[in-house]
């Protein structure tokens, strides 16, 4: 989706290569985990939103981050105003 690939672009192009591969790789683990306890996609969660938590849950770490409050509150920020602008449920954002 268009917010999907707004997420990868901000996330690649703000934090440094590892931290942007640890961020794909925690959504691939979220993946194998839902699949190991049973979970389907799109009835028991979604698969978008844990994709979007996942690639944005660093933000905070990258250049985008202004350094003025603690990096995770400033990265939840960052992802919020992304989410927002591509127009996500507020539970989504959330």
């Amino acid at each position: 989706s268009a917010v999907a690939r707004a997420a990868l672009q901000m996330a690649q192009t703000t934090e440094s290569t590892s931290v942007f591969n640890h961020s794909v790789r925690s959504y691939l683990f979220g993946e194998l985990l839902a699949a190991h306890d049973g979970l389907r996609p799109h009835s028991a969660y979604d698969p978008e939103t844990l994709f979007l938590g996942c690639v944005l849950h660093d933000l905070g770490a990258g250049t985008a981050a202004a350094g003025k409050e603690r990096f995770e509150v400033e990265g939840a920020d960052l992802a919020a105003t992304l989410l927002t602008e591509h127009g996500c449920e507020r539970q989504v954002v959330d």
